[in-house]
């Protein structure tokens, strides 16, 4: 190992070095396998000291992240298990978090949509809450600083520049500590002592990315230290996006000037958040509420309409109760026509039959039949013959409307 050269298999204490994950303002941290835990970890190594700053100095710094770290027991802080020094180069063995940083996701994604922008600074208020309550100021707050687990847990690392308020101030040659786009206004002052309020103004410049997609100040270094200490923010909204009263609200608290009129605890925080995402749980199923009424009586009023229609063409809603009923009408309709029928050719049979069961005289056996006589003619031919019906056709009488001796 020469310098920061770490190889790949080598044995730092009991850990069994593997590849390099990142390097930051304060060292570099490998993946690593720890052979008495029989786990995988990250290590983090000091990094060279800038010219002119004193090692000493650095040394004391990075062994106190890894003390006050060691303190914070909470699943929203990435857990500290061990430290040491190798070849005048001190580590801390920590807790390996499979994911991404939080960084990588808002590159990827732009912006977030208020809920989930809710939930994810509610997530970190509360492994900030633990870490306050354990002494510890973070001071270096921001996307690149916060793991991403798989199942979307979000922890709280890098403590290198945390800060005990009983210890005395180790601070950079230029005596500015933290990320200059994520500084709060009173940790660019000289003279100063700043406190864990410096987190609340970083929560609230994570939150204020996360819903408007940008931060609130950009351009050179010098402007961006002069926007955190007299600058406004933009507070125009992006096009399309819809932001709460409360969150806004919520975010300008955040990113108070003056420390007294800011959040004072991460509490506070977490109970606002808490807050916002029941209003707009409440909001978002009053207008799934909406939706399904009026879909609802969208498909009433299809319905009705339709059975209108149907009932004016002969159907019905069904489309087989009124198409059965007219098909049994018609055949019992034709069933009572059968009948009707039936029974006029039967009366008509029994009406051509002789009464008193006569019958007429047939021919003798053997006798031929012979052809009956031409009826009598006159020159005037049969209209001015006289002629009566013959008892052959006598049932006419009954059935054809003639009056007596009239001719035919």
């Amino acid at each position: 190992m020469t310098g920061m050269r770490i190889e790949e298999g080598a044995m730092i204490g009991r850990c069994r070095m593997g590849p390099l994950l990142g390097s930051g303002s304060m060292g570099v941290v490998h993946e690593a396998y720890h052979t008495t835990l029989e786990m995988r970890v990250a290590i983090k190594f000091l990094s060279p000291p800038p010219v002119g700053s004193v090692r000493e100095e650095w040394i004391a710094r990075f062994r106190r992240e890894a003390r006050l770290a060691a303190r914070v027991n909470h699943p929203g802080v990435v857990r500290v298990l061990d430290m040491g020094e190798e070849y005048q180069h001190p580590y801390i063995v920590m807790e390996f978090v499979a994911g991404r940083t939080l960084e990588t996701l808002i590159e990827e994604r732009g912006r977030f949509d208020e809920h989930l922008a809710l939930r994810v600074v509610g997530q970190i208020a509360r492994g900030l809450q633990a870490a306050h309550g354990a002494g510890v100021v973070h001071r270096d707050l921001k996307p690149s600083n916060i793991l991403v687990a798989p199942d979307g847990s979000m922890k709280i690392a890098d403590l290198g520049l945390a800060r005990d308020p009983h210890a005395a101030a180790i601070t950079r040659p230029s005596g500015m500590v933290g990320t200059p786009h994520y500084m709060a206004p009173e940790s660019l002052e000289a003279g100063t002592d700043p406190d864990h309020r410096v987190d609340l103004y970083a929560l609230g410049v994570l939150l204020y990315r996360l819903v408007y997609g940008r931060l609130p100040f950009r351009g050179s270094l010098h402007q961006v230290l002069a926007g955190h200490i007299q600058g406004t923010p933009d507070w125009t909204l992006p096009d399309g996006v819809v932001l709460s009263s409360g969150t806004l609200y919520l975010i300008r608290r955040l990113m108070e000037k003056w420390p007294v009129r800011r959040l004072s605890t991460a509490m506070e925080v977490i109970q606002a958040c808490r807050e916002l995402l029941a209003r707009l749980n409440e909001r978002k199923a009053l207008e799934d509420r909406r939706a399904s009424a009026a879909s609802s009586s969208t498909r009433s009023r299809f319905a009705k309409s339709l059975r209108e229609r149907l009932r004016a063409s002969g159907r019905s809603a069904e489309g087989t109760e009124i198409v059965h009923a007219t098909s049994r009408e018609r055949i019992l309709a034709g069933l009572l026509l059968v009948l009707l029928v039936g029974s006029a050719l039967r009366s008509c049979q029994g009406r051509h039959e002789p009464k008193g069961g006569a019958t007429h005289p047939g021919p003798a056996s053997g006798e031929a039949i012979r052809p009956l006589p031409d009826p009598p003619r006159s020159e005037e031919g049969f209209v001015g013959a006289e002629m009566r019906p013959t008892r052959l056709h006598d049932h006419r009488r009954d059935s054809l409307p003639f009056q007596e001796g009239r001719a035919l």
